[in-house]
């Protein structure tokens, strides 16, 4: 498995795997909405996926806090995997 930053290029996989009722924002938003959402993210270089044989495997985006805190906003990994 390999891990990296999101790029702009990742978009609508992470769209498609973040799509799950227990991402309220992501599932309830409209595709233009989630990319908006998302590319903030990835401008920043807050969103991380895990890839598995060339393919996203699922993805971890959030925001750096104070003393050295991370707060998750989301974690999502496909249910193949």
């Amino acid at each position: 498995m390999k891990i990296r930053r999101g790029k702009i290029a990742d978009l609508n996989e992470c769209i498609k795997i973040g799509k799950v009722p227990e991402l309220h924002y992501l599932y309830k938003s409209s595709d233009k909405m989630a990319k908006r959402y998302l590319k903030e993210y990835i401008v920043k270089g807050d969103l991380v996926l895990a890839e598995e044989n060339g393919k996203i495997a699922g993805f971890i985006s959030g925001e750096p806090m104070r003393d050295n805190h991370y707060w998750i906003d989301a974690l999502v990994v496909k249910k193949e995997m």
